[in-house]
């Protein structure tokens, strides 16, 4: 599988995150939050990224009675 090398000589990537009703943390924040759970080996490329990095958070809401 082709990942398999890219996971050990490092690859470009890109994070996306797509927030819905959440305003509890910045989009910047989390994004920098996961970039730092990535290896260095990895880097960012926004333009021509190997591997696409995508993140939906929703904030659900339920009333009790």
């Amino acid at each position: 599988m082709q990942y398999e090398f890219l996971a050990e000589s490092g690859y470009q990537y890109k994070i996306e995150l797509r927030m819905r009703n959440h305003n509890t943390m910045s989009k910047s924040a989390l994004i920098d939050g996961l970039a730092k759970a990535i290896p260095e080996r990895h880097k960012v490329d926004l333009e021509n990224p190997e591997v696409f990095i995508l993140v939906e958070v929703f904030k659900v809401s339920m009333i009790r009675e």
